[in-house]
């Protein structure tokens, strides 16, 4: 940004010089400074009302020696004209005295000087402190005209510095050069965009120096006889500062050119029609103790310029802002001697603040950095312009704002996206996608410390896991492993189930963290069902290869746990521990018991009612002295409404109440095909047991499991 401002090639220069210029029309048009000078300024103009009046232009030096004495006997003390008299005119008796030999050198004389309109105005303007209008160019064979004694003091300094120069003129006839009380150039000089922002005080001609029109009015008006430049060296170059006239110092930049600072949109002054002043129609003494500027704002004299405050903007009325800028130029905005050095801080210190606030910041965080940037950067333009009337540049700065920022939030977002991308591979292995895109997407309502909440959790074991790995190799052993674990795992993800981890030939696994879901139990068993499901087809792959079948069983329980990132310094994971989790591991443990391939407790089998359950039994596992119920879920297809259900959990009721024989009974009406027959078998060995020794009189029924 720093080469930007100051060594960008051209086009990228008047872009941004552009833009500044636009920032600069803005300041203008809602923040303009206004004069506190209270001279008098009018301006006489040649508009559409005039010519159609009056007469086409050029009009005769007869129309302007009026307008001249006119404004004399009104009170005007400067007169500034905006207008261009290059050329003499002819004297229309100058033909006729040369065919009237009979008339004497005297009468000749007095018919000429009576018919010489220029020598008429020559006449008006010494009655008066008149200024003229010259135009310098760069027709170097056009030199037109005379120039007045040169007012401004002059020096071998200005040569290698960034004045305006011009290699050609056309000024005043000498006649009107030699009365006027000064003359100043009227070039309008526009900006690369064709607007008039600023305006040269002094130019350059042939090694000398001459002002505009209003600084010539302005000394004209101030009663002073010479102009000085203000010049300070530096590295051995001179450097414009100022100009200094009278007592009264103007600042300047290097080129001697100064900020117009527009009042507002035209007719800010007082605009006098120059047919009503030539026809007697102003009688009021607004010119009383006035400065003058004399020009046209008709379209086709084409001295209408574009300005930040409108096109079409008349140019004498530019000379007269000018002027009324002088007049107080405490109030002129300009760019000091300093604004490069200050810019270069800026941004300096703009790029230092980025490199320590914007890494590793959230998007929104970086953006109301950024707009705090913006607004403070923008605060301190206006700050400086309204306070000081000091026009620094800002679009760079802006910029450069938004370029880093643009930057560190896209980098910030790229960077995020590949973060989420490395922790989706990674957790996808223990988490299902849909929940890690809620984890990534919903981190709010994501709690990863410790709490206590109500979850399910799973365990599943391979079943004579050890005989079978005692006749692998490890690498087989690792392989056949994974063949399981894989589809099992796949099952688990795609019912929103959370991997917990694999210890040997056991899966532990949770739902309901770290996403919150409501069928957490119900999941599960879906899960379980699933998950057999998957090993009944590996089975079918096994065999034609002739590897061990496999077979699985499944501890399901529902209740209050502690989750969270759990751990040391130097290792740590998400898991869930508790009474409820160690229920479930010996629910695990009990399928063997019961032959059962799926066990799930009461407290699952309550939420996840939408199921049909076969009761297994009333214990008392390892750790636990409160006797709880366990269930298996039931196929589909499969209700405890069949008949053999129904005779079984007859008899469950009878063994329950102590009514042994009965349930013996009920117990052998069941045909061995039932699908859980091993169960009444164990029924049948307990009443066995408990007629050779009853239970004592306070037996509820629980079985008191005495291994893990």
């Amino acid at each position: 940004m720093i080469s930007l401002q100051f060594f960008s090639p051209i086009l990228i220069e008047q872009t941004v010089q552009r833009l500044d210029g636009l920032v600069y029309d803005l300041k203008i048009k809602l923040f303009s400074p206004q004069s506190t000078n209270i001279t008098n300024i009018q301006i006489v103009d040649i508009d559409e009302t005039s010519l159609a009046q009056i007469g086409r232009m050029p009009w005769s030096r007869e129309k302007f020696t009026t307008l001249t004495e006119k404004l004399t006997q009104q009170g005007a003390l400067v007169i500034a004209f905006d207008i261009l008299y290059s050329e003499p005119q002819e004297i229309p008796t100058t033909e006729i005295v040369g065919v009237l030999p009979q008339l004497s050198d005297k009468d000749k004389a007095r018919l000429t000087e009576h018919f010489d309109d220029d020598g008429l105005f020559v006449q008006a303007m010494k009655s008066n402190d008149v200024v003229l209008a010259n135009l310098f160019h760069h027709h170097k064979n056009i030199q037109r005209g005379g120039f007045v004694n040169n007012v401004i003091e002059q020096s071998e300094n200005f040569h290698d510095t960034n004045i305006i120069s011009f290699t050609g003129y056309t000024n005043p006839i000498t006649r009107f050069s030699a009365v006027a009380a000064g003359q100043g150039f009227m070039n309008a000089i526009t900006d690369f965009d064709g607007i008039v922002r600023r305006t040269p005080l002094v130019i350059e001609f042939e090694k000398k120096l001459y002002p505009s029109l209003a600084l010539e009015t302005f000394r004209v008006y101030s009663l002073v006889d010479e102009i000085k430049m203000q010049w300070s060296q530096q590295f051995n170059n001179a450097h414009i500062e100022g100009i200094k006239v009278g007592k009264l110092i103007i600042p300047t930049d290097d080129s001697a050119q100064i900020l117009i600072p527009y009042q507002g949109k035209r007719n800010h002054y007082r605009y006098t029609s120059a047919a009503d002043l030539l026809n007697g129609k102003i009688n009021d003494n607004r010119f009383q103790q006035a400065v003058v500027f004399v020009g046209t704002s008709a379209i086709g004299l084409a001295d209408l310029q574009t300005t930040p405050v409108g096109v079409n903007y008349p140019g004498v009325e530019i000379h007269a802002t000018v002027f009324d800028a002088l007049m107080a130029p405490t109030a002129l905005p300009y760019r000091p001697d300093w604004w490069q050095g200050a810019i270069f801080i800026h941004l300096l210190l703009f790029a230092l603040l980025s490199l320590l606030i914007y890494p590793n910041k959230s998007a929104l965080f970086s953006s109301i950095f950024t707009l705090v940037l913006i607004i403070s950067t923008i605060s301190v333009n206006l700050y400086l312009w309204q306070n000081y009337h000091i026009d620094l540049p800002i679009v760079v700065l802006l910029l450069q704002v938004f370029v880093l920022a643009v930057y560190y939030i896209g980098y910030g977002f790229f960077n995020e996206a590949n973060r989420r991308k490395v922790i989706k591979t990674m957790f996808a292995q223990y988490v299902p996608d849909a929940h890690i895109d809620k984890l990534l997407s919903s981190a709010t309502n994501i709690n990863l410390a410790g709490e206590r909440k109500d979850l399910t959790v799973m365990f599943c074991d391979i079943r004579n896991f050890t005989a079978i790995s005692e006749n692998m190799s490890a690498n087989e052993l690792k392989y056949w492993l994974n063949s399981i674990f894989s589809p099992l795992t796949d099952e688990i993800l795609k019912h929103d189930g959370t991997i917990d981890k694999y210890v040997g030939d056991m899966i532990m696994a949770f739902w309901g963290a770290p996403i919150d879901d409501e069928q957490h139990s119900h999941k599960s068993i879906k899960t379980a069902f699933a998950m057999l499901s998957a090993v009944d087809k590996l089975n079918t792959i096994f065999n034609q290869q002739g590897k061990p079948k496999v077979s699985i069983g499944i501890g399901i329980n529902t209740g209050e746990m502690n989750v969270g990132d759990m751990g040391s310094d130097f290792r740590r994971s998400y898991t869930v521990i508790g009474d409820a989790v160690n229920l479930a591991s010996r629910l695990e443990a009990l399928t063997k018991f019961y032959c059962v391939k799926i066990l799930v407790s009461e407290f699952t089998q309550q939420q996840a009612n939408a199921e049909h359950y076969l009761l297994v039994d009333k214990v008392n596992v390892v750790g636990k002295e409160q006797a709880i119920l366990i269930y298996t879920p039931l196929e589909h297809g499969l209700t405890s409404k069949d008949g053999a259900f129904q005779h079984f959990s007859a008899a469950q009721g009878q063994y329950f109440n102590k009514q042994f024989e009965l349930a013996e009974q009920t117990l052998q009406s069941i045909n061995s095909d039932f699908a859980y027959y091993a169960l009444v078998s164990i029924y049948l060995s307990r009443i066995k047991a408990f007629k050779l020794t009853p239970p004592s009189e306070n037996w509820n029924g629980c079985y008191q499991h005495s291994q893990k």
